[in-house]
């Protein structure tokens, strides 16, 4: 095995109505993943809404070992968002080099 799991998912977040909402949206994911991370699945499940917090048994599980997360593109409805977000695991939460990928010239 690679050592490597990239996982894209996208978490609905409930919060997010200020006037940066982009930004806010983005910080509350960065805690959402932080607290995944570290395995307080009560702060994630305070940070989600309530259909995708039936995803938290399976992000809790010791099967997904993430290591470091990114977020990428924001979609905002209303009071919820969906930001897609890649996780990392391996030994050092990246590629290395047995998981990169480098096509020929």
């Amino acid at each position: 095995m690679l050592g490597v799991y990239l996982l894209v998912m996208s978490v609905c977040l409930s919060g997010c109505i200020f006037s940066s909402e982009s930004q806010q949206a983005r910080e509350v994911t960065n805690t959402f993943w932080q607290a995944v991370l570290n395995g307080d699945m009560e702060t994630a499940k305070d940070l989600t809404t309530w259909e995708s917090a039936q995803y938290l048994q399976f992000l809790s599980s010791k099967s997904l070992a993430a290591k470091r997360f990114e977020t990428g593109e924001i979609k905002i409805d209303g009071t919820t968002a969906e930001v897609a977000t890649l996780l990392y695991g391996g030994e050092k939460g990246g590629y290395g080099n047995s998981g990169a990928y480098h096509p020929d010239p």
